[in-house]
């Protein structure tokens, strides 16, 4: 199976510290950096894709570059994320590998069972069909408007979306414009 951890020039000073945990973490899948312009750090067997040479609109253009990337993948699903959840633990293959074959679209977090209408799509780690994800990302812009919007936009289409807590990190992202720096630490929660 195929992850796709997307990110933007401002994401790649962590690439490799992501890289490092999701290869730790993800034992036997392929784990795939999606960004802009060259990328010379480590990756401890994960691969990176260069998008574009730079991002002209900023986020703009976010989900039409993703969109254009996953329309030349032969993968029927893949598992998508931003790079910046940094992951604390295995993935529980148990789990996992009793996810319903049936579902399109199943969040992947521990911590996110409750996350609701209002963000019934997600950046963090989701198994995802791929020709859904294309769709959803052809009715947003930016991240957070795949969010907010592709969550209006999902719900509208009466698709039940699944939840399996096979994996391990804070709901936070390590990078945001709310704070200065990376933040390695999320909200403190029992782990299960």
């Amino acid at each position: 199976m195929k992850v796709l951890l997307s990110g933007y020039n401002g994401s790649k000073s962590i690439i490799s510290a992501s890289a490092y945990l999701a290869i730790k973490h993800l034992k036997g899948f392929d784990i795939y950096y999606l960004n802009y312009g060259d990328f010379n750090g480590e990756l401890f067997g994960a691969h990176y894709v260069k998008l574009k040479e730079e991002q002209k609109n900023g986020s703009l253009d976010w989900s039409n570059d993703i969109a254009e990337y996953l329309e030349t993948l032969k993968d029927k699903k893949i598992i998508f994320a931003l790079d910046d959840y940094f992951l604390e633990k295995d993935i529980d293959m148990y789990l996992y590998k009793n996810i319903d074959p049936s579902c399109k679209t199943v969040n992947l977090c521990t911590f996110s069972e409750n996350n609701g209408d209002m963000y019934s799509v997600t950046t963090q780690y989701t198994l995802w069909d791929v020709e859904l994800l294309i769709e959803i990302l052809g009715e947003v812009q930016t991240p957070w408007e795949f969010e907010i919007n592709g969550s209006k936009y999902f719900n509208k289409l009466g698709i039940q979306k699944g939840w399996c807590p096979a994996l391990s990190y804070p709901e936070w992202s390590a990078l945001s414009n709310r704070w200065k720096g990376v933040r390695t630490y999320g909200k403190k929660v029992k782990y299960l």
